[in-house]
């Protein structure tokens, strides 16, 4: 892939240019004690650096207890410095260290470079990093002792690093390996997609990792597909709104053009006003969602007029407690087993129907929440036990390691994005895939089975009943979430034309 490609060549580029600088303009060298006149020699050091650069001397003696101090020294307009040693350190016994300011600044640097090289080279397979990082450190035979330094440890923190998380995702991977994975159809599958799609390696241990959700998404998508192409009961909203009112699902009104209005935000298309008469057909998860909504709206729901409100940018405020939520979660159930939707492609329904109302989303997103809120927690508990200055220092790093973690995030997400769009270019790919699917009926249906218990995982009202819930509506949690759920809302209006087109 040319992106990863340039990513590593960029990685590289910047790297080279960090360790020339260093071999061009890093100083710090102590002067051999002849440098000066023999009666200063046992009480002074001296040394030379960056003109005009501050030098960090450390004095210390390894004894039962260590003693220690520091001195700070200005260098001159040539660079020259000289430190006076402590008069009560014993010369013969004392250690000293010397740093300079540019030389913290460079671990500094260094430090950013191993985190962004960890992140960029973790795609490559142990062995062609290895190469990359010989042919690198050839290329560098002529620089300083000191450059050439930092350059092996940037390399062996990199692929320290890397290789402790190959070690996780693989602990990861077993720990959370179920029946799909150990079907040899699922493992054949797999194998194959990993040979033949052309962003991914049998090499990498991230590729591997990815390749085993990959591999059920594809079949989920692909099944999904087939049942919306193939299903005979595709209608037209029309012959839908007249079913729904003929089983009862929803009241037949004097007018019904609250109805129409909602129908047709599923699904916009150009046609009457006030009418559903349109040739357009819809495949039944869209049935069941337009069903939903209508039958949501007859029921009064308060998380559906909680979304309205938003749609239609009303002034009047819609209060909405996780209470409510629940409810018009459980009011949808209703609905599904009322029309028997749950035994039949339950996954597509809930997926479809997750689409518009996102409960598992929130859930999710709130019990992530959840974790930080407990995490907070200890950090304030511990934070007030060191002095605010040293507190911030840490809570400062804490944050920037959380946006490198944010950063991660949506690098995975587009990474998924650019796996799916590979597969739709690759004809004998999809072939592969919708003839295991035809061939092996029981793998497609333990993925489905572990799809619906990935989304039961997050069920509202399990999630809620737990103790470290606060289903109290006032409470923290519950308050975040009506929060969350109000900017996505609010967010989604503002990337959309119409409001009218809030759903789909």
């Amino acid at each position: 892939m040319i992106k990863n490609k340039w990513k590593i060549e960029m990685w590289f580029r910047n790297f080279s240019y960090f360790i020339h600088k260093i071999d061009s303009e890093f100083i710090l060298e102590e002067y051999l004690e002849d440098y000066l006149p023999k009666e200063y020699r046992p009480n002074f050091i001296c040394g030379k650096a960056q003109p005009s650069e501050t030098i960090y001397v450390s004095y210390f003696i390894n004894q039962d207890e260590q003693t220690v101090e520091q001195h700070t020294v200005e260098c001159d307009k040539t660079g020259f410095f000289i430190d006076e040693i402590p008069k009560h350190f014993i010369k013969n016994k004392m250690h000293y260290f010397i740093d300079s300011q540019s030389k913290i600044d460079i671990k500094e640097l260094l430090n950013e470079f191993i985190d962004q090289g960890t992140a960029i080279l973790n795609i490559l397979d142990l062995n062609d990093l290895e190469t990359y990082f010989n042919d690198y450190l050839e290329t560098i035979n002529h620089t300083t002792e000191f450059a050439k330094k930092i350059a092996n440890k940037a390399m062996k923190e990199i692929r320290k690093n890397i290789e402790l998380e190959q070690i996780k995702q693989q602990v990861s991977y077993m720990k959370n390996a179920d029946q799909v994975s150990s079907l040899e159809s699922f493992k054949d599958l797999k194998h194959t997609i990993l040979k033949q799609h052309r962003d991914l390696s049998l090499k990498n241990v991230d590729d591997i990792i990815i390749s085993d959700f990959l591999t059920r998404y594809l079949i989920y998508k692909e099944k999904q597909d087939s049942y919306v192409k193939k299903d005979i009961s595709s209608i037209n909203k029309s012959q839908y709104f007249k079913k729904l009112v003929i089983e009862g699902l929803i009241r037949e009104r004097k007018s019904n053009s609250q109805y129409f209005e909602i129908a047709n935000s599923i699904k916009p298309s150009s046609h009457n006003n006030n009418s559903l008469n349109q040739s357009d057909e819809i495949d039944q998860f869209r049935q069941a969602v337009i069903g939903i909504s209508l039958n949501l709206y007859d029921h009064n729901d308060t998380y559906f007029k909680f979304i309205r409100s938003i749609m239609k940018k009303s002034s009047r405020k819609v209060n909405l407690t996780i209470d409510d939520i629940i409810k018009s979660k459980n009011n949808i159930d209703k609905f599904m087993k009322k029309n028997k939707l749950i035994s039949n492609n339950e996954l597509f329904y809930l997926t479809t129907i997750e689409d518009t109302f996102h409960f598992t989303l929130f859930t999710a997103i709130t019990d992530l929440i959840d974790k930080v809120v407990n995490v907070s927690s200890r950090i304030i508990e511990e934070a007030s036990q060191y002095d605010i200055l040293i507190a911030l220092h840490s809570l400062n790093s804490l944050k920037n390691e959380l946006n490198t973690i944010i950063d991660k995030h949506e690098e995975n997400l587009i990474r998924f994005e650019s796996l799916i769009n590979g597969y739709v270019r690759n004809t004998q790919l999809k072939i592969l895939v919708r003839n295991t699917i035809e061939q092996h009926p029981e793998l497609t249906m333990k993925i489905e089975d572990s799809l619906i218990s990935n989304l039961n995982d997050y069920n509202i009202s399990e999630i809620y009943s737990r103790e470290t819930f606060n289903n109290d509506y006032n409470g923290i949690l519950d308050k975040l979430m009506i929060q969350v759920i109000n900017d996505f809302y609010k967010l989604r209006l503002k990337k959309l034309n119409s409001a009218s087109k809030l759903y789909y």
